[in-house]
């Protein structure tokens, strides 16, 4: 939602544990055209026209983002064909007006190695991850192992009831073990 629309619909305040949408005013209106407050809710194409757009929209904003903090949520659906414009984009704040970017997401694009550099290469400074060692956490959060158990020629029913008793049988904190193994018995007699 583009930050000029969430002033359109009222500004959120919390009174006790209800939140309420507060009708728009010409002081919210301004502050959700020049970004002047302490957060502001954009969308990516906002931040980009911002940037790079023509006229003075984009001038009025553009001294909100020295010296800030601005956090990309769901960085992965940024547009191939907006790519080198983000990067680029990135790189000046980052270089020129003191501004740190945090990237979020679960599957991070690969912006630091953009073919050519000087078309938009992201510019990451070293130790910047927040999760560094990514491989440890995987292993740390694992929880399923998926074993290829296939067969060119597939598997009867008795095979597959003899590999289910084997696994149980290894598994053997099961409260449900001797249950399963009588049922998985009688289907192969």
């Amino acid at each position: 939602m583009a930050a000029s629309s969430i002033h359109q619909q009222g500004a959120i305040s919390n009174a006790g544990n209800l939140l309420l949408i507060n009708p728009q005013t010409w002081h919210s209106k301004l502050v959700s055209e020049n970004w002047d407050a302490p957060i502001v809710l954009t969308t990516m194409v906002q931040f980009l026209e911002t940037l790079l757009s023509g006229g003075t929209r984009g001038v009025r904003r553009l001294h909100q983002l020295a010296n800030s903090v601005i956090v990309f949520d769901e960085i992965q659906t940024l547009p191939i064909n907006c790519i080198h414009l983000f990067n680029n984009s990135l790189n000046f704040l980052a270089a020129h007006c003191k501004t740190t970017a945090v990237l979020c997401t679960a599957t991070q694009p690969l912006l630091h190695q953009v073919p050519n550099e000087h078309k938009g290469r992201l510019h990451l400074p070293a130790g910047n991850e927040l999760m560094p060692d990514i491989g440890e956490l995987f292993q740390q959060l694992k929880r399923v192992e998926i074993l290829d158990k296939t067969t060119v020629a597939g598997w009867s029913l008795e095979e597959i009831t003899a590999l289910a008793l084997e696994q149980m049988q290894l598994k053997t904190s099961s409260p449900y073990l001797g249950e399963l193994c009588s049922i998985l018995s009688r289907l192969t007699r």
